[in-house]
């Protein structure tokens, strides 16, 4: 009686389970399915934007890679143009006119013969200007449809001698916010932000930074947040919008519980969307949410200050796989902690992410401030170096992320035998930006490397160029000196006069040659890259110390061989702070931040950088320009090193208060010729505009001779 009451209630227990299943069941696909009508309703009523169609592939370009889809034929040379079209330019957005003009002032651009859609290109890479910048259907600026779209794509199949570019920083939208552009690429190379391991087309398409493209410079800006010290006032802080629903909403959630308001600081909201976040929260999370706003808004938790005074930098996913946040911390010298799965950061391609980053599982913070903790001393300092110059370098502004995304792309080219950057290039001083290859494929012939080599004395090369205003005979006095001198196995001699002069070849020794230029620009044409060192000297220079100057700066240059080391030193300071106007002075009493290219030591590289490095316009204005000749080659070499000039002083019978030692002549002709200091201080404030900044550092360390 008992075995048949248990089996009894088991089976009621059973059946009551399958009841209770059964019913379960039921409930949750009317709830899904009410949720989904629900769900529809609002999006008709709050939502009456048109949603946009997408274009259906006409060809399968999913396997796209360099040897099937890239085209050759016109990329030999890094050249890049802008091909128009007429329908569509009428609503380009502000973001893609300041893209499309930050790429006609590159270097690689060339003129299209006919800039609309005819005919063929000449170039490499070709940008359409066509706005897809931005395809969040929710953004003011997205149109529903591109006008001119299928055009552009028909253009495109009938001219496949050049490699086509799209830009696009966000696709989808709420609430899903999809990877996948709503446009047909096509064989088009795609530069793409917020992109992931499963949607990149690898080796093809191009991770490319998310930025403000409202607020990011044009030109570079250096970066003046380096910190040297490894301890700051907070381990690890982060600072931004919690999600309360949504994508993006589960990592950001996490991050406040890793908090312990000491060295860890992780600070959120929920404000955003205006007040529609409110209707997604119960009373108990609504009471949580205004604790942590209050504590969001404090003054001493700035954000700004935040990055400043951490050591590391939360940068999980927003919305998107991809952040703002990952630029502004590199700014400000923090190492970014990435929490953001999948997501294929930019120019991973060639930049070793790895040296300046912690990359983390989005899904596993428990244990992140405990290893924050333990990363050596060392590791720190080595990442925030690393942070400073990846950033500085290529991330800095829009041009600089230009000619990453152009460089990176056209490297790829080596499949068919044109030189290719290697890696250690794009992740070590001074980086890939300011390497051509079309100078050499040697790294040895650069003044960036070759340490390991001796720098023995027929790498220099001694110039004498003459001056408009100098006569033969001093030329002949320190030519027949230099002739007579044991170390030196190259002499030029150069004239910039409009006539001939009289000297004769025949009347110095074997290793005088006599060579013609134009302008003191083409110096690099007059030295071979066997002998790239230019030591150079004008026909006024004094010949009772030319033999003294050149063992000095023989001797300097194999310590610094990246750096102008010269004797003849000048200063710059800010003489207006108002109109923002800086004077350049020949007082070098306390610090000085020019070296005058006469009687000084330098690399022919940098004459052949300062001729290419830019786009034609200003090229041809650099030339137009021989008084600055000095102020140009010192901001340069100041901007690629990011260091200031080696002054060189020889030690004088009467020296005076420590300044360099100058002869009688050399006084009277400064103190005479102040218009001198005017032009120079010209030459700065043009260059600046070139530039976007003064690159120029000031120094106090000058070398004397025991």
């Amino acid at each position: 009686m008992k075995t048949l009451a248990r089996y009894s209630i088991i089976c009621c227990s059973v059946f009551s389970l399958l009841i209770i299943i059964t019913i379960y069941e039921y409930f949750i696909e009317n709830t899904s399915s009410a949720q989904s009508d629900c769900d529809n309703f609002h999006q008709k009523s709050e939502d009456p934007t048109p949603k946009i169609v997408p274009i259906g592939p006409v060809e399968d370009v999913s396997e796209c890679t360099i040897s099937s889809c890239m085209a050759f034929a016109n990329c030999e040379k890094l050249t890049v143009t802008v091909k128009n079209v007429s329908r569509s330019a009428k609503f380009l957005s502000t973001p893609f006119k300041k893209l499309v003009d930050a790429f006609r002032n590159l270097p690689f651009y060339i003129d299209s013969p006919n800039d609309d859609l005819i005919g063929k290109t000449q170039a490499c890479f070709t940008m359409i200007n066509v706005d897809v910048l931005d395809r969040d259907i929710l953004s003011p600026t997205t149109l529903a449809v591109v006008p001119d779209f299928q055009t552009v794509l028909d253009f495109m199949r009938l001219h496949p001698e050049t490699n086509y570019l799209f830009l696009n920083l966000f696709s989808g939208t709420y609430p899903d916010y999809s990877e996948k552009v709503d446009f047909e690429v096509g064989k088009a190379i795609l530069l793409k932000s917020s992109v992931s391991y499963k949607t990149l087309r690898f080796g093809y398409d191009v991770a490319f930074p998310l930025v403000n493209m409202w607020k990011i410079d044009v030109l570079p800006k250096p970066v003046i947040n380096f910190r040297t010290s490894t301890k700051d006032h907070y381990l690890a802080t982060f600072k931004g919008k919690r999600y309360v629903q949504g994508i993006g909403s589960e990592t950001r959630d996490l991050l406040p519980l890793i908090s312990n308001q000491k060295d860890v600081v992780s600070l959120v909201t929920c404000e955003h969307n205006r007040d529609e976040w409110k209707k997604q929260l119960n009373s108990i999370e609504m009471q949580q949410c205004e604790v942590s706003i209050r504590e969001y808004h404090r003054p001493e938790y700035d954000y700004e200050t935040l990055l400043l005074n951490s050591t590391f930098c939360f940068v999980p996913r927003g919305r998107r796989l991809d952040s703002f946040r990952l630029l502004e911390v590199m700014r400000a010298s923090c190492i970014p902690v990435i929490l953001s799965n999948n997501l294929v950061l930019p120019f991973s391609e060639v930049i070793q992410w790895n040296r300046l980053a912690i990359i983390s599982d989005e899904r596993i913070l428990t244990p992140l401030p405990s290893y924050l903790r333990n990363v050596p001393a060392e590791r720190v300092m080595e990442m925030k170096q690393q942070v400073s110059f990846i950033y500085t370098t290529y991330f800095s502004s829009l041009d600089s992320i230009l000619r990453t995304t152009l460089k990176l792309l056209h490297g790829r080219m080596s499949v068919v035998g044109a030189a290719t950057l290697p890696k250690w290039m794009w992740n070590s001083y001074p980086g890939a930006l300011f390497v051509d290859l079309l100078y050499s494929s040697d790294p040895t012939h650069f003044p960036f490397w070759g340490q390991g080599h001796d720098l023995t004395t027929d790498r220099f090369t001694v110039a004498v160029v003459q001056q408009p205003n100098e006569d033969d005979a001093s030329c002949l006095q320190i030519l027949s000196t230099l002739s007579a001198g044991r170390k030196i196995k190259q002499v030029v001699f150069a004239s910039l006069r409009r006539e001939s002069s009289t000297l004769s070849e025949d009347a110095f020794q074997p290793q005088v040659q006599f060579k013609t230029i134009k302008s003191p620009f083409d110096v690099d044409t007059i030295v071979s890259k066997d002998s790239p060192f230019v030591m150079l000297f004008n026909c006024s220079e004094d010949v009772t110390r030319i033999h003294q100057k050149v063992e000095m700066l023989m001797g300097v240059s194999a310590e610094y061989r990246d750096r102008l080391v010269g004797f003849d030193l000048m200063n710059h300071f800010l003489s207006s702070a108002i109109a923002n106007l800086y004077t350049v002075s020949h007082d070098v009493s306390d610090y000085f931040s020019i070296v005058n290219v006469s009687s000084s030591v330098h690399h022919k590289y940098y004459y052949y950088l300062l001729k290419t490095y830019f786009n034609r316009t200003v090229t041809d204005q650099i030339r137009q320009k021989p008084e600055c000749v000095s102020v140009f080659l010192n901001m340069l070499v100041a901007h690629v090193t990011q260091k200031p000039p080696i002054g060189l002083r020889l030690r004088s019978e009467h020296p005076e208060n420590g300044t360099p030692s100058q002869t009688i002549s050399e006084q009277t002709a400064r103190e005479d010729d102040s218009s001198e200091e005017n032009r120079l201080s010209l030459c700065v404030q043009w260059f600046r505009s070139v530039l976007g900044y003064i690159p120029l550092r000031h120094s106090n360390a000058v070398v004397t001779a025991i």
